[in-house]
């Protein structure tokens, strides 16, 4: 069932995509106003989406301050390569956004309130052969591998003048760093596929985080600074028992200029919590006996839901807090188009350092290159390549060794999206993953000498999004 979907998704788009191909260069200027000063969406192969302006209440609620955008995405993706299975598996995920301006909605002049909804079905590969970060940054959140959906941002935002602006509530992080990154991001539906791009975790910042941000902008410095709880919003509102294990602070210094004439951005961060870990050094090693069931999912606690700072109680484990990251990340342009500065490409990195216990990553290093298409009448075509390094804590290796292996994660990720239309758009995506589980101990007794090894992953996948 899974590669009849896989096929039908891919005939549907080449179907698509014979009357409209090529996506003519005349395009990236088609959009021009009607009488009136509502856009002219022009044909349908033309319209940045689907179901165009709606007979005209599209542009009427953007006239009133109320924007609302959706798009389905679907996924096609399997591995060729790794101690997993060669099954292709289908999947995919609806997101909608609600913007509300809040002074053309008559209420008053800095006011906006920001919606994001998501939704997932079916299933993809996720964390594979050993693998620990996910491959499928949208199939894995809100909900892996299962059927349900998420509010995985509902905040309100006040800004004071042109250089301040507050915001608070309940906040998608992979969607902040899409909006502030031109080369890596995409929120997993418009760019990279694999967390380490999509947004890079440090174990610090929670998918979803409750909380309150403040952004200083002293051009060309901005200043951010944010307050949250450590504990994931995600799947739940955020006001169960708010800031019941700390809090954490996370700081950034943003400097843009330019570089040989062409647009940079360097950062500089910092977050400490006072979340509590496990002390991994606590314990001479894990004794007694554990189900697969527990094994699997303390290695998970300790691994892949320590991306986003989850916190994990271990038996026989003492608390320890004293948590911190440092990291540093820039954005380099290489290429700009002069008649449009927003289609651009170039270099993108990060670099991030933490105490390695009770946080379960040592440091981090990811770079790459993407951004819009260098391809001649290619206006809306998007292409990325990246590698992506994450060193787990030694002490942490130390103590699941009766259990597992665990070594460094490494990887790296390649794609192009082809847009069909505006509105319809094809990716073409490869991954080789060095997993960071190299042997998993099998029995029921911690320390049984039966072992299953870990060879390197490579998956390969097929992405089309639509947008309405």
């Amino acid at each position: 069932m899974p590669l009849a979907r896989g096929c039908v998704l891919f005939a549907v788009a080449v179907l698509a995509g014979l009357p409209v191909a090529p996506v003519a260069a005349q395009q990236v200027g088609a959009q021009q106003t009607a009488p009136g000063g509502a856009p002219d969406r022009g044909s349908l192969r033309d319209s940045p989406n689907l179901t165009g302006d709606w007979g005209g209440a599209r542009d009427e609620l953007a006239r009133r301050g109320i924007s609302v955008r959706s798009s389905l995405t679907q996924f096609y993706q399997g591995a060729i390569a790794g101690n997993t299975g060669r099954s292709f598996e289908y999947g995919g995920r609806g997101d909608i956004f609600l913007d509300v301006d809040g002074a053309r909605a008559g209420l008053w002049d800095g006011f906006s309130m920001h919606v994001l909804g998501e939704f997932n079905y079916g299933r993809t590969p996720g964390v594979a052969g050993g693998t620990t970060i996910p491959n499928s940054t949208a199939m894995f959140f809100p909900h892996a591998n299962e059927t349900g959906g998420d509010l995985t941002s509902v905040f309100f935002s006040q800004r004071f003048g042109s250089n301040v602006t507050l915001m608070a509530g309940k906040m998608s992080m992979f969607d902040f760093y899409a909006r502030g990154h031109r080369f890596s991001g995409g929120r997993g539906i418009e760019g990279f596929w694999h967390t380490a791009f999509v947004g890079p975790p440090s174990g610090f910042v929670p998918v979803a985080a409750f909380g309150a941000i403040g952004v200083l902008k002293l051009d060309p410095v901005s200043i951010t600074a944010m307050l949250y709880d450590p504990n994931d919003a995600l799947n739940r509102t955020g006001f169960e028992d708010p800031f019941s294990d700390g809090v954490t602070f996370r700081g950034s210094v943003d400097v843009s200029g330019t570089l040989s004439g062409l647009p940079r951005t360097d950062s500089f961060m910092v977050a400490i919590s006072s979340e509590p870990g496990p002390d991994f050094a606590s314990s001479s090693g894990l004794a007694g006996t554990l189900t697969p069931e527990q094994r699997r999912d303390l290695v998970q606690r300790l691994t892949t839901n320590a991306l986003w700072g989850e916190r994990t109680r271990v038996p026989g484990l003492e608390d320890k807090r004293g948590r911190f990251w440092f990291g540093y990340s820039f954005e380099q342009t290489l290429w700009q188009d002069p008649g449009d500065p927003a289609r651009a490409w170039g270099l993108f990195g990060q670099v991030g350092l933490s105490d390695g216990n009770p946080s379960s990553y040592r440091w981090q290093a990811v770079g790459g290159v993407g951004g819009a298409s260098p391809l001649p009448g290619r206006p809306h075509d998007r292409f990325g390549a990246g590698v992506f390094y994450y060193g787990y804590s030694e002490d942490l290796k130390r103590l699941l060794e009766p259990v597992v292996t665990l070594r460094d994660e490494y990887g790296a990720e390649l794609f192009y999206n082809y847009a069909i239309t505006p509105w319809m758009r094809m990716t073409a995506n490869a991954q080789v993953i060095s997993p960071a589980i190299t042997t998993r101990r099998d029995g029921p007794q911690i320390g049984n000498a039966t072992a299953a090894s870990n060879p390197t992953v490579a998956l390969l996948g097929l992405r089309l999004q639509i947008i309405f």
